[in-house]
């Protein structure tokens, strides 16, 4: 059950990705505009259900032609990590096969790769 919604967070999270474009910042003004961004957690670039239990966001921007993933784990301060959205995509697709190929093997079909 745990399993199947976390594929299912993974195809929302998936869909939301495709359809984002890249907020373009400057490093002194990522603070002031995180806020803005925070307020649709549509924005976010983890999987659905991450953000409502433990309250992180994440969403890949473009700091001063550099593109990087913010994140912000609950009551925490803002992390910036050198990852480009498509090494974020990449590896989260790289996890949802991961994990469709576990289920597999123990014979629970989630759906397609």
């Amino acid at each position: 059950m745990l399993a199947g919604a976390l594929n299912g967070a993974f195809i929302d999270l998936f869909k939301r990705i495709e359809g984002v474009e890249l907020k373009f910042l400057t490093a002194n003004k990522l603070q002031s505009c995180m806020v803005e961004i925070e307020q649709d957690v549509r924005n976010s670039y983890l999987p659905i259900g991450v953000e409502s239990f433990d309250g992180d966001f994440a969403v890949c921007v473009n700091i001063d032609g550099i593109e990087k993933l913010v994140v912000r784990p609950w009551s925490g301060r803002l992390m910036v990590l050198e990852v480009s959205r498509s090494k974020y995509i990449k590896f989260m697709r790289g996890a949802r096969k991961t994990l469709l190929e576990q289920c597999g093997r123990l014979g629970l079909n989630l759906g397609g790769v």
